[in-house]
């Protein structure tokens, strides 16, 4: 299972699917509840990248994490981030919110947030959801932003590791956007990029090189270039529809 989550937070979206399969049969086989409960939540992402983002949804129905009642496990977070990242590309960041409030409550008072990973994920997830939402709000978007970008500097007080600063820069950039700071977006998909590319986030940079690209405009030579980047990572990673799995990892725009 580290492999794969090794492959999907790096990006590499088709040496997770050459074994995602197997992996999961495997687990079926031997009748592990554990295993297949969390990949077919952590293999969400796989399914969006396909354009599935209906069979997801069925799937993780269809491996109920059955615990008891005030618990909450890894696979609830993986659960979780499994609903909002399919919210993220269906275009439902406003929904989202609403349904899975209680979810977000029960994680904010457990223990898992002691783990940094799990913290971070976390934050990063939040702030997704809000800068996304943030779009159609209207009377709720000011509030949605003000905690987004509290959101921002818990990940970029995160010690040790450098990837948080790579989800801030993302949602930093949304943030700017919104606020009709387009230089400043501008700038924040820049630092994005460079995080990106230091802590090789591949479907982090290229996102970033995806909205830096339709900022600067293709009629420019950067802009065009960076857009061919960004769908020629796709093209090679096997992803579907490009602009909605972008609206997973750098949505607001």
């Amino acid at each position: 299972f580290f492999s794969l989550f090794s492959w999907a937070q790096h990006g590499k979206l088709r040496a997770f699917d050459e074994r995602f399969e197997e992996y999961f049969r495997d687990a079926k086989r031997r009748g592990d509840r554990y295993l297949e409960a969390t990949l077919v939540r952590y293999g969400s992402l796989s399914y969006l990248a396909h354009d599935r983002p209906e069979f997801a949804k069925t799937e993780i129905n269809r491996v109920i994490w059955a615990t008891a009642k005030g618990t909450f496990h890894l696979q609830h977070f993986y659960e979780l981030e499994a609903f909002c990242q399919i919210a993220l590309y269906e275009g439902r960041s406003k929904d989202a919110l609403v349904d899975h409030a209680q979810a977000f409550h029960r994680l904010e008072h457990s223990l898992l947030k002691r783990m940094q990973i799990i913290r971070s994920f976390t934050n990063w997830l939040k702030a997704r959801l809000l800068v996304a939402a943030a779009l159609i709000e209207g009377e709720n978007s000011v509030e949605h932003l003000r905690v987004a970008r509290k959101l921002c500097k818990k990940l970029e007080k995160e010690k040790v590791v450098t990837y948080p600063k790579v989800f801030a820069a993302c949602v930093r950039s949304a943030i700017s956007f919104q606020n009709d700071n387009k230089e400043n977006a501008i700038e924040e998909l820049r630092h994005a990029i460079q995080l990106g590319e230091k802590n090789q986030l591949l479907f982090h940079l290229n996102g970033a090189k995806y909205r830096l690209g339709n900022l600067l405009g293709e009629d420019t030579e950067e802009g065009k270039a960076l857009l061919a980047e960004a769908l020629k990572y796709c093209e090679e990673e096997g992803v579907v529809d490009p602009p909605r799995m972008f609206n997973v990892v750098i949505p607001g725009f």
